[in-house]
């Protein structure tokens, strides 16, 4: 699909998307559209189950109609599998006396029109740095595998689930905004153990991670979502210190053209060529924003030393090599040897990665990655 047409048909599911919120009737599209694009639109973006209220209003073709019901039933299943396996935890990590905040997904769903309308892939808790030996007793009792593991996470999986444990909630440069989550949540249930954060640094929250994704791989539409059903579910918000806060840690800029962009896709605001680029790149991505761009990481500038730092980083930094080789963690001392064995390795064993790291620098100069650069500063990321 090219951009015109993506523009418009993003346009238009935005627009659906407010009319469940506000449960009114839907609009006819103002082009000539294909039911089985904006599908597989919906698809792409993850919004299939939440615009279907709207769409079973509209007088669409009966087979495509079914695609978007089928899927309904699908989420549905699966945020009732999701949940139930989610409680399991819960109660295991209660069990051994472990606090936890539930993050992301696991809450926001429950802000939208009816909870399955928001899927998520894993599921996200923070635990204190000094629980994480512990929870990985327990998650390893419970049938799981730790698959990775960095300074502020540590993710398992057991089949087709998947959980996060953070001991940080925010990047480095940022951290302090939440740097005692404890301190800014609230028990939510009868579990004394189990809490979620406090709606500001919620709100915070979502915002911080939105930036997140749009500087380093981008984001889809629902991320938009997320922020404008959970406003909607707290009018009380005190934006006064929100705002005070987003400017203290300089996200001022990015939070003005964030709630421009709220306005624009689900209250009827006007747009600019400004806000159509930056929409164009939102509806070129996928749900959680593009994967190659997303393997850059912050190395968003297309200048040599960024290309040099990219490399030293996810070739020869520690964390990527402790990964790979796991006796470094035992005697990091060693990391100017696994410098060199990392630089002979792939030469002997497996091509196929030098391979990779030249697409990586092909992409890095890609169109897709200067337009994502421009998106990038078009909303305030430097």
């Amino acid at each position: 699909m090219d951009a015109s047409n993506l523009y418009q048909y993003g346009r238009y599911a935005a627009s659906l998307i407010a009319s469940v919120s506000d449960d009114t009737t839907p609009p006819e599209p103002s082009f000539e559209i294909n039911w089985d694009t904006l599908y597989d639109f919906a698809i792409e973006q993850n919004i299939s189950a939440l615009i279907l209220p709207a769409i079973k209003k509209l007088n669409i073709p009966a087979e495509v109609f079914e695609k978007f019901d089928k899927d309904k039933y699908q989420k549905m299943a699966r945020e009732a599998r999701m949940c139930i396996e989610a409680q399991n935890v819960f109660d295991a990590l209660s069990q051994n006396d472990i606090d936890y905040i539930k993050m992301k997904g696991i809450v926001i769903k429950d802000f939208y029109p009816l909870s399955y309308m928001r899927t998520f892939g894993d599921i996200d808790l923070y635990v204190g740095e000094i629980d994480r030996g512990q929870v990985k007793s327990v998650m390893e009792n419970l049938g799981y595998k730790a698959e990775h593991s960095n300074e502020s996470h540590d993710g398992y999986e057991k089949g087709r689930f998947s959980f996060e444990m953070h001991s940080s909630i925010l990047p480095k440069h940022y951290r302090d905004i939440l740097s005692k989550p404890f301190e800014h949540s609230e028990n939510d249930c009868a579990d004394p153990h189990s809490f979620v954060l406090e709606k500001n640094y919620f709100y915070l929250h979502l915002i911080t991670h939105l930036y997140k994704h749009f500087a380093f791989g981008g984001c889809g539409i629902r991320l938009y979502c997320d922020l404008y059903f959970f406003e909607k579910a707290h009018p009380d918000l005190d934006f006064d210190f929100i705002e005070a806060t987003l400017k203290k840690y300089n996200f001022d800029e990015f939070y003005t053209h964030t709630k421009k962009l709220l306005e624009i896709f689900f209250c009827g605001g006007e747009s600019d060529e400004r806000y159509d680029l930056i929409m164009d790149y939102i509806f070129a991505n996928g749900v959680q924003g593009d994967q190659d761009l997303m393997r850059m990481h912050e190395n968003h500038r297309l200048r040599f030393i960024d290309k040099v730092q990219f490399i030293a980083h996810n070739w020869f930094g520690y964390e990527i090599l402790s990964l790979k080789y796991p006796t470094l963690k035992k005697a990091p001392v060693l990391l100017p040897v696994f410098w060199v064995v990392r630089l002979v390795d792939p030469l002997f064993r497996n091509r196929k990665v030098v391979k990779a790291r030249a697409e990586d620098l092909k992409i890095m100069n890609s169109k897709k990655f200067k337009d994502a650069k421009t998106a990038r500063e078009l909303v305030g990321i430097k």
